[in-house]
């Protein structure tokens, strides 16, 4: 099911020129993506590349390792809990250029 719903994503991204996306849900932003792409029933920071490598931020890493469908999984505390963070590590791990067209 989460295949198939980021093959959808990726159709999307790739046709747009989207580089990376970046999904949000905390008590700030409220976004279902996190959990639609993902599967984590609760915060965190999701990031897909148009290559398809993905990584979650989860609050909480063992629901989300219990529950999650992703790429890598890193707590988010480790990035202060800050998207930009996340988002900044996002773009280095997925080797980035400075031109690219990130969606939030």
């Amino acid at each position: 099911m989460f295949e198939q719903r980021i093959a959808k994503l990726l159709d999307w991204m790739n046709s747009q020129s989207i580089s990376m996306v970046v999904f949000e849900d905390s008590e700030s932003h409220r976004d279902p993506g996190v959990r639609y792409f993902s599967g984590l029933p609760s915060d965190g920071v999701l990031l897909v590349s148009a290559r398809g490598d993905s990584i979650l931020f989860p609050w909480d890493i063992n629901l989300a390792s219990k529950y999650a469908f992703t790429g890598k999984v890193i707590p988010y505390d480790d990035f202060g809990r800050n998207v930009q963070n996340a988002e900044k590590f996002g773009i280095e791990a997925f080797r980035l250029g400075k031109d690219s067209a990130i969606e939030i």
